[in-house]
């Protein structure tokens, strides 16, 4: 079985002009089991099980690990077995890469908080783990006959501490109470947390919302409603909850709603950028969108915010963003720009020409998690768009797309085309979660058509760096979940929805190193992580290794140890 990276290396030496690359050795690509429902729990009594992963959230079913540049993993279970009610049975769980360690469980004493008053809730689907080990996660607390309170916690190093409280003053702000605390909030690279809420300013006494900063120690506001808004002059009036993203420096973009004006009495919106102690305006409503008609502006006449979908920031300060544009007619375009301190550019527009494929974008899909667009710290934007055209028919026209620096556009993949890894004739049906990495590779999940099989399957699909797709795994599958333990593949979860630049939970980091979370037809279901032995870290000139090895289209070995199942 080729070595991957090796290989990598060898069409570098082939065909790239490029010296000095380092790169860790590593083994094969495999799947490891990160836990399973049927598992002892560690550091549980003897008989208590992980439990089901399937549970439900604020915004339905909630059931995918997260994971971070070294390959190391959190995720929640619901514990079962002696001792175990609905009171405890919530635990989030993080492997390190060797082995799984519990951080908090409801029914435990909540720091921070008054006494008696114990997790009550761990809310499934939200943990965020960043590059250093922090992990960040939203729950409630609760004593007995008390009333329920919402906060945020950090863990690190074996630590876990209190970020936010409502009813509890901010440390370091000591004139904010926090008022109502969501489940908006970002992690950094390097821990660091911004997060949106509601809070109340003691002296004189008002209400407002705004976004926070946590840099371990204390607290510091970023923005908050009733501060003039930079680039419009009004004061702020409230901000989009999901809106925040940090990058790798601890730059902080957000949008905003300000104060109404003109006849037509509208909110303006717009996106903000706040780096180095100040704030700047990157984007408006009311502007011409680049690449649009004479007289089009950034706006949506159904809702008051045209950039309804969360802008995503990388490390050089470049936001990408989708909105919706008011047009002379035809009316009703929408696309997908970036923006920086040197201006805005279009990226992609509605009704554009792909040349290379004889189509034309109808629209940007808006199903990438909450966002339109991802985009990574290189500068690589991949998105969903519907197509139309000659042959285009709705068996066809739905498409993933990589636009790299400088303008190519790429297909990734396509709903028609046949399915990598998978018998003649077996096409995709529908593209679902998509995310980007690190290094520019995609992964997605995708249901697909099997002739010989009567039910409509799903898969996770993963890109190499030569452009390659590769099937990580699949239903019907059987996967060794244990050595000897061989269990048959029934449905499976895969969270994309980062370029991995954002603070964003992201369940796919880079090319070998992606998480997914799996049932199996006898009612069990488990976490699991694939990637190398050990997650190589690249140096930056490996990276662009990586990325000259892409360009040049050279084949990879795939090395994942299933078992395929009938059809």
């Amino acid at each position: 079985m080729r070595n991957p990276t090796a290989a990598a290396l060898l069409t570098l030496t082939l065909c790239c002009p490029v010296v000095g690359i380092a790169v860790e050795p590593s083994s094969d690509l495999r799947i490891r089991t990160l836990g399973l429902s049927d598992q002892q729990a560690p550091a549980m009594p003897t008989g208590v099980a992980l439990g089901e992963f399937s549970y439900v959230t604020i915004n339905g079913d909630g059931n995918r690990p997260e994971l971070n540049a070294s390959g190391q993993s959190a995720f929640f279970s619901q514990m079962r077995g002696p001792g175990i009610d609905s009171a405890n049975d919530g635990a989030l769980w993080f492997d390190d890469g060797d082995r799984l360690h519990i951080i908090a469980q409801e029914g435990m004493t909540a720091p921070g908080a008054l006494d008696g008053e114990v997790f009550s809730r761990i809310y499934a689907g939200f943990p965020n783990l960043a590059d250093d080990g922090t992990i960040v996660f939203h729950a409630s607390i609760q004593s007995d006959g008390g009333v329920e309170r919402d906060g945020l916690w950090r863990a690190k190093d074996g630590d876990l501490d209190l970020v936010v409280l409502e009813g509890a003053v901010l440390p370091g702000l000591p004139n904010v109470i926090a008022d109502a605390v969501l489940r908006s909030y970002r992690v950094g690279t390097d821990g660091e947390i911004v997060y949106y809420m509601i809070a109340q300013e003691r002296r004189p006494p008002n209400l407002v919302t705004g976004v926070y900063r946590f840099d371990g120690e204390t607290t510091s506001e970023v923005v908050k409603s009733g501060d003039i808004a930079p680039g419009i002059g009004r004061p702020f009036t409230n901000f989009s909850d999901d809106s925040v993203s940090i990058n790798s420096n601890g730059d902080v973009a957000f949008v905003g709603l300000t104060e109404a004006s003109g006849l037509e009495q509208r909110e303006d919106s717009g996106i903000w950028l706040a780096s180095s102690g100040a704030t700047s305006l990157l984007v408006r409503e009311g502007l011409h969108p680049p690449g649009t008609p004479t007289g089009a502006e950034f706006r949506n006449v159904s809702i008051s915010i045209p950039f309804r979908f969360s802008p995503v920031l990388n490390s050089s300060r470049e936001i990408a963003f989708f909105s919706s544009v008011l047009a002379p007619p035809p009316s009703g375009q929408s696309g997908i720009w970036t923006a920086a301190e040197s201006g805005v550019e279009a990226k992609l527009i509605s009704g554009d020409t792909l040349v290379s494929r004889g189509v034309s974008i109808v629209a940007p899909e808006t199903d990438l998690g909450q966002e339109a667009a991802l985009m990574n710290d290189d500068g690589v934007i991949v998105y969903k768009a519907r197509l139309f055209g000659d042959d285009i028919t709705d068996e066809n026209d739905d498409a993933i797309f990589r636009l790299a620096p400088g303008g190519r556009t790429q297909v990734v993949a396509r709903i028609g085309d046949q399915a990598p890894d998978t018998p003649d004739g077996v096409t995709f049906r529908h593209l679902g979660d998509v995310g980007l990495g690190s290094d520019g590779t995609v992964a997605f999940a995708a249901t697909f058509l099997d002739p010989s099989y009567p039910a409509v399957q799903s898969g996770i699909w993963l890109e190499t760096s030569s452009g390659e797709l590769e099937l990580v795994v699949r239903t019907n599958d059987e996967l060794e979940v244990l050595k000897g333990d061989l269990r048959t593949i029934s449905s499976i979860d895969f969270d994309g929805g980062s370029g991995n630049a954002d603070g964003r939970v992201s369940s796919f980091e880079r090319y070998g190193n992606l998480a997914f979370h799996a049932r199996f037809t006898d009612g069990t279901s488990g976490m699991f992580h694939y990637g190398f032995s050990a997650v190589p870290t690249p140096t930056a000139s490996a990276l662009a290794a990586l990325a000259c090895v892409w360009a040049c289209s050279s084949p990879r070995g795939r090395a994942s140890k299933l078992s395929r199942g009938l059809g």
